[in-house]
């Protein structure tokens, strides 16, 4: 599976591709000399909307996003990364942390007790922390929602 980096340009793109378990880093301080040393470093793909940092970045390693509407950005990336398929399987749905790019782990209620609203804590039985970030994640009814979005692209 093909891994991203993203101009500032994307951000709502880069936690879709996120949501559907692909590795994508964005960071709003991003500048065009980091983002080319990380897509180069890494050998990740760069995703812009910068004409010039499109230009500066080796062929094998970028792609213009020509779309304007992020679902739309979705679709176009996964289908030239040949990767639309696999996401509307839900494979890796949300095996990836929204915010900050990290594997969400699976935990027990007692990790997160304390940070979960109380009613969701009585519906839902399975919960998932990013180690990085710690967000808390749960299969509520957003999930059914982002799931059914994913599947109509």
């Amino acid at each position: 599976m093909p891994q991203f980096v993203l101009d500032v340009h994307l951000a709502k793109l880069a936690r879709h591709l996120r949501m559907v378990g692909l590795d994508s880093l964005w960071r709003p301080d991003y500048s065009d000399p980091q983002l080319l040393e990380i897509s180069a470093t890494e050998k990740r793909v760069l995703l812009t909307k910068d004409r010039a940092l499109f230009e500066s970045t080796p062929p094998s390693l970028r792609y213009y996003v020509t779309a304007n509407d992020p679902k739309v950005q979705l679709t176009e990336v996964l289908q030239n990364f040949e990767c639309l398929e696999k996401a509307k399987s839900g494979a890796d749905f949300l095996t990836i942390c929204l915010e900050c790019n990290a594997k969400i782990l699976k935990v027990g209620r007692a990790q997160i007790v304390d940070r979960v609203p109380a009613n969701s804590l009585e519906h839902f039985q399975e919960f998932f922390l990013c180690p990085r970030c710690e967000r808390v994640y749960w299969k509520g009814s957003h999930y059914d929602r982002m799931k059914n979005w994913v599947a109509e692209l």
